[in-house]
């Protein structure tokens, strides 16, 4: 995986849940890392935050470790996975 770093692989033996991300502005997308298949935008709100963020240019294969509330239809990634941890 091309932005999988071997923190990142550790990160990823301890999910224990994943399901693809269907992107909505208003419905909940709880996950606590995210693995974008496909290059673009995310556009996500975090758990603690109040507004949308953008991060830019997202390589393929990158998984990004954060959580997150909402998964934004204006995000322009594909092949999105959502994973969780639980414990």
């Amino acid at each position: 995986m091309a932005g999988t770093t071997r923190a990142n692989q550790n990160y990823i033996g301890r999910c224990t849940k994943s399901s693809a991300i269907t992107k909505s502005d208003t419905v909940v997308n709880r996950w606590d890392a995210i693995f974008v298949g496909s290059t673009g935008n995310l556009v996500v709100k975090l758990r603690d935050d109040s507004a949308f963020v953008t991060f830019n240019n997202i390589p393929d294969g990158t998984l990004l470790p954060f959580s997150t509330e909402y998964v934004g239809a204006s995000s322009t990634c594909s092949d999105m996975v959502g994973l969780i941890i639980d414990g």
